[in-house]
């Protein structure tokens, strides 16, 4: 199935769905990412009536012929949007937003958010409605500064959890231990991660909270060090990432505290790397007699 072809598709029924009033392109495809042939479609149905379109999936099909439909929803504009995520046979995603024309009077007084500000094509629009909408500035996705409340937060929440992977390794719980590393990985570390680029960068630099192409906006010297924190299902590996993650979050979360003028958890982080050490250490012993 060709791109475009498929664009053409999608375009030429919104155009005959009458409850469709606008159709906006948003992400790779509209904003000044790089993009290949593998990038998703995002689009944005702004709808007399949204509930037709997500209460069933048949529509989907007199688009093109289908692999796989999933609903889902997603907080935005202080709504819950649904969406359908859609892989079309060929391979093709494309991921489908409902807004219901409320949303675009809101987003005429309010501005638009990250989504739409990195940049939007109009599709389809049936009665200047898009006029409505701000241009996009081709800018969002940028941290805001943490309070040091906040700030404190994920780090106690790391060395809580970072203390239950040491216990899972010691006990070569491994399936535990690598439940435990996804969530410090998608939670906490990307946190702190996004925190240290945008402290770097004035605070008007753009990341991504699920470090999406994560190589292209994160320094190289932080990149080449979470290549080494993944580890493969192996004890002797598991500890020696884990050593390899608490470096890393240690510098992290030392660089920004001190770009953030905050004060820094010494005495926590010291005496749990301590107690993780320690443990490391017994294991190894047991291990040898």
């Amino acid at each position: 199935m060709e791109e475009k072809n498929l664009l053409e598709k999608i375009i030429n029924w919104a155009g005959s769905e009458e409850v469709i009033r606008l159709a906006l392109l948003t992400g790779s495809f509209a904003d000044r990412s790089v993009k290949d042939e593998l990038s998703d479609y995002d689009i944005s149905f702004f709808c007399s009536d949204t509930q037709k379109l997500t209460e069933c999936d048949t529509w989907v099909k007199d688009i093109d012929d289908v692999w796989v439909v999933i609903p889902e929803k997603y907080d935005l504009l202080k709504a819950s949007i649904s969406t359908k995520l859609v892989i079309f046979k060929g391979g093709k995603k494309v991921d489908f937003s409902f807004f219901s024309l409320q949303h675009l009077d809101k987003l005429e007084i309010e501005g638009l958010p990250d989504a739409f500000n990195m940049g939007y094509e109009v599709l389809v629009d049936k009665g200047q409605l898009a006029n409505k909408l701000p241009l996009p500035k081709f800018t969002g996705f940028r941290e805001c500064r943490p309070s040091e409340a906040e700030f404190h937060s994920l780090i106690e929440e790391f060395w809580f959890e970072v203390h239950h992977v040491a216990k899972y390794l010691y006990r070569r719980d491994l399936w535990s231990v690598q439940f435990r590393l996804s969530g410090i990985f998608h939670n906490i570390l990307i946190r702190m991660i996004c925190w240290n680029e945008a402290a770097k960068h004035n605070w008007e630099h753009t990341t991504h909270a699920n470090g999406k192409e994560l190589e292209k906006w994160v320094g190289k010297e932080t990149c080449n060090s979470i290549h080494k924190i993944f580890p493969h299902f192996d004890t002797e590996e598991g500890w020696q990432s884990l050593r390899e993650l608490l470096q890393l979050f240690t510098k992290l979360s030392c660089e920004t505290s001190q770009s953030l003028g905050y004060k820094k958890l010494t005495e926590l982080e010291t005496e749990i790397s301590l107690f993780i050490t320690k443990l490391e250490d017994k294991q190894k012993q047991v291990g040898n007699k």
